[in-house]
């Protein structure tokens, strides 16, 4: 009889154990294997990103370098474009630029140099080639500062016109009566006529004149000499004597101003400048080619208590236009340059009336500011009575230039720098217009000075005229050469004022790289 052998109770359970054991170690296997490999996949995708943003960085500095080179040719499109484009198929990059400097405020030392920078934002991007929709973006920012080194043309005969205290342009009217003074080179196209309004005597008129020099070179500390130099002209008179067929100037003149007067002259047949020109109608300007393009504010016919001053964000020139005539009332300040239509008169009316040019950066190698003309007048440039006056840099006018009757102290214009006009009329004071006759007994009054023995004679006319009938002989007009050193300089205002100095070889403008950003952190306004 076999027996059947029953199994163990307990050999089911074991196997189960170890089953699980198995598959515990093998799920243990398979979460290291997936992390191991989701690490390795992260890695790659971190390296692959990072070649990614280097792609994208190498299009942003690329763009920039081509920028930068656009800028110093002929063919840059200036501000407010855009520049874009490509590596490769999957690398670009976009460069803007914009007029001024995001680091510069108000108040800055260098805020005056906003319009003369420019910021630069370039923009690179490249793509995944297995991946297009994953891209990378990188900003360079850099900012680049115009080097000036050539101006626009300016007429042909314009240096010679801004080295003259007063310049004729053209055949006119040249009439200065005394008490006034014009210092420094005096260009004259056709007759002098000097103190000729008075009806004195001939013999007075020269008298006076005569006398006012040697009254300069009287004694020091008598009273003539506390006086100074009362003579209308103290600088070279270049004006013509005679042609082939008449004499332009009065016979004697010439000798009598070189040898009486002492002021010395010199023949100049006239001549008007080439290219001489008004602007006409003015609405914008450009600093430079490819520049921001600046709106030229119109102003009302009459200014009283303002002040017209450049801004560089909207006008850095400080030009402003008037349409028709202007006056100039009380406490007028103009900081730059005002420019009236062909046929507008400007008149100064007012008191503490003052007007100066802009200082504009100056030429690479130089020092001295370029500054425009302050005032560019249509018509008549007129002072007129009641008036006080300081005015600097080149004032022109297309007709008179005109000191009007007054008062001998009611009107006093103090003009230092240039003024061109067709017509130079400095009118006499009302206080000296007398009949002839008057003139005429004061002048034999004065020479029969020594009759009366008790009375001690008044050597000089002027000093008789003053102490006798108060004609005070000291200008209260006077006209100088500037005395800043400056280069003075006559805009087209079609043409920008900076231009490619193209003699030196310069295909374009060129530029000082003042920043490089990478990566800016906020972007310039309206760059986004």
């Amino acid at each position: 009889m076999s027996m059947k052998q029953t199994p163990s109770p307990s050999g089911s359970p074991r196997r189960g154990v170890a089953t699980l054991v198995v598959l515990l170690l093998i799920a243990v296997a398979m979460a290291v294997s997936y992390a191991a490999m989701r690490s390795q996949g992260t890695a790659v995708r971190i390296q692959q990103n990072a070649s990614l943003h280097a792609l994208a960085r190498q299009a942003a500095a690329t763009g920039m370098a081509v920028a930068i080179k656009r800028m110093h040719t002929a063919d840059w499109e200036g501000v407010d474009t855009a520049l874009t484009g490509s590596l490769d198929a999957h690398q670009g990059y976009r460069v803007t630029f914009e007029t001024g400097d995001p680091s510069l405020a108000l108040g800055d030392d260098d805020y005056d140099d906003w319009p003369y920078r420019v910021t630069l934002l370039s923009t690179g991007t490249a793509a995944d080639p297995e991946e297009p929709s994953r891209t990378a973006t990188h900003r360079i920012r850099a900012v680049l500062r115009l080097v000036p080194r050539s101006l626009s043309t300016e007429p042909g005969a314009w240096e010679e016109m801004v080295t003259h205290a007063m310049y004729q342009w053209t055949g006119g009217l040249f009439q200065v009566n005394v008490p006034a003074r014009i210092e420094g080179a005096v260009r004259i196209q056709r007759k002098l006529e000097l103190a000729r309004d008075y009806l004195w005597p001939d013999e007075a008129r020269k008298q006076y004149c005569a006398d006012l020099n040697k009254m300069r070179r009287a004694a020091s500390g008598s009273d003539a000499s506390a006086l100074g130099d009362c003579r209308p002209f103290t600088g070279t008179l270049l004006l013509p004597y005679k042609d082939e067929y008449w004499w332009w100037q009065e016979w004697g003149l010439i000798d009598f101003l070189n040898v009486k007067m002492e002021v010395p002259t010199d023949h100049r047949a006239p001549a008007t400048p080439a290219g001489w020109s008004h602007p006409g109608e003015l609405t914008s300007y450009r600093l430079y080619p490819g520049g921001k393009s600046y709106s030229v504010p119109a102003i009302p016919r009459d200014l009283v208590n303002v002040k017209l001053a450049p801004d560089p964000i909207s006008n850095p020139l400080g030009v402003f236009y008037r349409n028709g005539e202007v006056s100039l009332c009380d406490d007028v300040e103009v900081h730059g340059t005002l420019i009236t239509a062909l046929g507008g008169d400007l008149l100064v009316q007012g008191r503490d009336v003052r007007a100066r040019p802009v200082d504009l950066p100056p030429l690479q190698g130089k020092t001295e500011p370029v500054r425009l003309p302050t005032l560019i007048v249509g018509d008549d440039l007129r002072f007129q009575a009641g008036s006080e006056s300081q005015l600097r840099g080149v004032l022109a006018a297309w007709d008179d230039f005109e000191i009007e009757e007054a008062p001998q102290d009611d009107i006093s214009a103090n003009v230092e720098g240039t003024v061109i006009a067709k017509n130079v009329l400095v009118r006499g004071r009302s206080d000296w217009f007398k009949t002839d006759s008057w003139w005429k007994d004061q002048y034999d009054d004065f020479k029969d000075q020594g009759d009366d023995d008790d009375a001690a004679p008044i050597p000089h006319f002027p000093l008789w005229l003053r102490e006798n009938h108060g004609l005070n002989p000291v200008p209260q007009t006077v006209l100088k050469p500037a005395s800043a050193t400056a280069r003075y300089h006559w805009k087209n205002w079609n043409d920008p004022l900076y231009i490619p100095d193209h003699e030196r070889g310069d295909v374009g403008l060129r530029w000082d790289l003042l920043e490089w950003t990478d990566s800016p952190q906020k972007p310039p306004q309206d760059q986004e």
